[in-house]
């Protein structure tokens, strides 16, 4: 129902223009049939922002869907360029005292009558940019800074030639990570009529005027994030960040002459239990991010850092989104889900009780990658693969103020190696981390690349406590009594789902 009265709404909307273009003005592509004459014409004109697309959701891709509170209209500039790029009417209102304007809640514009001589038009309008920041390439000048509102003055002054060279050159600066409703940063919007030809014998107040609708476009997007069921490692150190998506955007959407710039930005870490909405048993969190253009070969990561640093955790996942796209006035809906994997690892560790380096039965401690090394041993952890997926790669992270603890330290091939330095008394312990990453085919969904960063704590013990392997507990298919000797296997589950 929702649906058909929006659709109804719009249509009664454009009716006006399908009756008046029959008198006074008609399309570029209509113009043969177009009346003759050179009277002044009325028109009037319409600005609407209440349009906004829908990205893989539960609609199909495109379709309208509305936006919320605070996504709307609170400043206006209009424009109408005339075929001679002459800048001939200023049309910006002033929308101060307008109610819902001045909560960015105006989803359409409707101007007085406007009388314009018979000729070629085009309208430009923009709506909450003058305090966002931006930057063009000027002929002879180089990079030029300007906020919104002097861009416009710039290329739109009335009576004055029409700067469009400037116009398409323009981009804001990150303007996703300005957009600040409480401080009145609201989102920005740029729209452009098709090229309008108005032809008339005079006066046409008698038939109401033409009229005709601009249609604003966010130059941001909105992702709406979905969680259903939350890693037991969640807790209120939790953050969510998205990146990888372009760090400007042009301010017209047909610009082929701005720069999007490099896709390097990235959202600040969102904490997660704080800034999510718990609604029907999903945690659920919206956020703006620019638009990006396609790349093929570059999706987009999001990663949450749970604050879990104990034996076993897992401090980090991280996923890269099949989406290579953004475009400007859409909804990304994106669903985090935490299928369960496991890494699996081979510990293998070597100490000199007598002259001779012997191999330790080397086990974590159940439910943890908690591993006891003897003072001055030697050891080697390495990943062999992932349980449920196939391994890329995994990479070893020892904290800068912890590399003096070992010595020898070698990290390649998904293997940590080296040996505990004199001096690391017993009890001490030494917290690391692995990314492991790999791609994973999951029904429906397809191949994915996952990365989750992994705890693993060492914990030092005196070489008394430590138990050296023998033939009856090494693994029958060793030969020879040193050397590097493969320990049994060890499948850890460190990550279930409730």
């Amino acid at each position: 129902m929702k649906t058909y009265a929006f659709l109804l709404r719009y249509a009664l909307l454009a009716l006006p223009l399908a009756c008046a273009s029959l008198f006074s003005s008609c399309y570029n592509d209509e113009m043969d049939g177009c009346p003759s004459g050179d009277g002044p014409v009325t028109v009037r004109l319409n600005v609407s922002a209440a349009r906004i697309g829908d990205l893989n959701g539960s609609r199909a891709e495109g379709d309208i869907v509305p936006a919320d509170e605070h996504e709307f209209i609170n400043t206006l500039k209009v424009y109408i360029v005339n075929d001679e790029l002459l800048t001939v009417i200023d049309l910006s209102p002033n929308l101060s005292t307008d109610v819902l304007a001045q909560t960015g809640d105006l989803k359409e514009w409707h101007s007085g009558p406007i009388t314009l001589e018979p000729g070629t038009y085009t309208v430009y309008a923009f709506a909450n940019i003058e305090k966002y920041n931006g930057e063009y390439e000027a002929n002879q000048s180089g990079v030029q800074e300007r906020t919104g509102e002097e861009i416009l003055g710039q290329c739109f002054t009335e009576g004055n030639q029409f700067l469009d060279l400037d116009l398409y050159q323009y981009r804001l600066k990150d303007p996703a990570a300005s957009i600040d409703f409480s401080n009145g940063m609201y989102i920005p919007m740029s729209g452009v009529s098709e090229t309008v030809t108005i032809a008339g014998t005079g006066d046409m107040n008698n038939s109401g005027g033409a009229s005709f609708t601009v249609y604003l476009d966010r130059l941001v997007s909105k992702v709406n994030m979905t969680i259903t069921d939350l890693p037991e490692q969640v807790n209120g150190n939790t953050t969510v960040t998205f990146s990888n998506y372009s760090e400007n955007v042009p301010l017209m959407a047909a610009s082929t002459t701005s720069s999007h710039g490099e896709r390097k930005a990235t959202t600040p870490a969102m904490p997660l239990l704080e800034d999510a909405t718990f609604v029907d048993g999903s945690y659920q969190l919206s956020f703006y991010v620019n638009e990006t253009p396609n790349d093929a070969n570059q999706g987009f990561t999001v990663t949450l850092n749970t604050g879990d640093t104990s034996s076993g955790g897992i401090s980090e996942y991280r996923a890269i989104t099949d989406r290579t796209d953004i475009p400007r006035n859409h909804v990304y809906p994106l669903s985090l889900m935490f299928p369960e994997y496991e890494p699996d690892f081979d510990w293998n560790s070597w100490a000199a009780p007598i002259g001779e380096y012997t191999p330790v039965v080397t086990e974590p401690e159940p439910g943890t990658y908690t591993v006891d090394i003897a003072e001055g041993a030697q050891f080697e952890f390495i990943v062999t693969g992932m349980n449920g997926g196939t391994l890329d790669n995994a990479v070893w992270n020892v904290p800068q103020e912890l590399a003096a603890f070992m010595t020898d330290m070698s990290r390649d091939n998904n293997a940590l190696s080296a040996a505990l330095s004199a001096g690391v008394g017993v009890g001490t312990q030494i917290p690391l981390t692995v990314t492991v990453t790999w791609t994973d085919n999951v029904g429906e969904i397809g191949q994915r690349t996952m990365t989750r960063t992994y705890n693993v704590i060492i914990n030092t013990v005196d070489i008394t406590d430590i138990k050296f392997e023998t033939q009856s507990n090494a693994n029958s298919t060793r030969s020879g009594a040193s050397g590097s000797y493969w320990l049994n296997r060890e499948y850890l589950n460190m990550f279930k789902l409730k």
